[in-house]
């Protein structure tokens, strides 16, 4: 939680706890469908499409032999989300607010959710679990949350969640912080400029897929659902909140929820928009790109955990394309497609 203690003193924070989930299963492994163009569409791979090299379990590394992350396992439902909406109940005092109007949001949060209540689950059970334990059992490696993950490539990783936030902030009043910072990106080369545009704008595609959304759907009623079950308990509860009645947790989560989602694509639009006006020194005339998968680029002869050169196999590999910057917005900025669940979400 953002809302509740101080981060220069960690042990005052409030935190949701997730399961570990580093030897969940992997389902499948997503980076560019066609690495050697612009189009910045996502695709599914397995195995995957460049040789990293084994894990001393013999499973494919995540990463090169510099600890550079290559890919990493993806919280479709990321790790923070329901730890901002826990965030954003302050801002609905009628829930927890004592008929005094004298408690604090942080004081109520630790009594009614980090700790276990005489009223939740409202069943004989031992030990008794929290909302927290609970909703952390929702994601994968929890008892609830399934065993299987996604394996996204990384700088794609770091944008969908910097996607959700980006709306997340919006509705918690926080700072708001862009995609990518545009002094950044103005020091980037024109590679590496061209090859993060590519890696944001793919989050949209690789959203819909099936396997993504179902995952996300999955976690997501995994964690309405402790929240339905626990609102239930609290309003036939003796806790003083006189006015708890007049909220409803349950729709009040599916708003948020649908906001946050629904907020990615608009925002992501926007920020490969300014972005691109920022390509090769902000100039109309063409540049000479290099397109392939983002760790190539990055070093064509990175070494994976072994030391050993990374094999790439038939990997495309486009060197020096002249790239303007009207090619970026026809062949990025405009086939971002929507997410096409996210209207689907229930709202209230």
């Amino acid at each position: 939680m953002k809302v509740c203690g101080d981060p220069r003193f960690p042990t005052t924070l409030i935190k949701i706890p997730i399961p570990a989930y580093g030897k969940t299963q992997v389902q499948t492994y997503f980076d560019l469908a066609y690495p050697g163009k612009l189009n910045p569409e996502y695709s599914r791979y397995n195995p995957l499409p460049i040789k990293t090299g084994t894990t001393k379990a013999g499973l494919p590394a995540l990463g090169a032999s510099n600890s550079k992350a290559i890919y990493a396992r993806e919280h479709v439902y990321e790790q923070s989300m329901s730890a901002l909406f826990v965030d954003y109940l302050k801002q609905i005092p009628d829930l927890w607010l004592d008929s005094a109007g004298t408690n604090q949001f942080c004081d109520w949060v630790i009594e009614h959710l980090l700790n276990p209540t005489a009223y939740y689950p409202g069943v004989p059970v031992y030990p008794v679990p929290t909302v927290f334990e609970d909703i952390g059992n929702c994601y994968p490696g929890g008892k609830r949350g399934g065993n299987a993950m996604v394996i996204l490539e990384h700088q794609s990783n770091m944008y969908k969640n910097k996607l959700m936030y980006a709306t997340e902030s919006q509705l918690n009043k926080m700072v708001k912080h862009p995609l990518i910072k545009p002094d950044t990106f103005s020091k980037y080369c024109v590679n590496t400029q061209v090859s993060k545009l590519r890696a944001a704008a793919g989050v949209a595609s690789y959203m819909n897929d099936h396997t993504v959304k179902e995952n996300f759907l999955h976690n997501n009623a995994c964690i309405r659902d402790v929240w339905s079950d626990w609102y239930a308990k609290y309003l036939t509860s003796n806790v003083d909140a006189p006015n708890k009645a007049t909220v409803n947790v349950p729709n009040i989560y599916d708003n948020w929820i649908s906001d946050v989602v629904n907020g990615m694509v608009p925002f992501l639009r926007l920020e490969i928009e300014s972005l691109i006006l920022l390509y090769n020194d902000g100039l109309t005339t063409a540049a000479d790109v290099d397109l392939s998968f983002a760790i190539l680029l990055d070093n064509v002869n990175i070494l994976n955990t072994k030391g050993q050169p990374i094999a790439t196999g038939n990997t495309p590999f486009t060197s020096a394309r002249p790239t303007t910057r009207q090619e970026l917005t026809d062949n990025i900025l405009k086939v971002i497609p929507d997410i096409t669940w996210a209207k689907a979400l229930p709202r209230h």
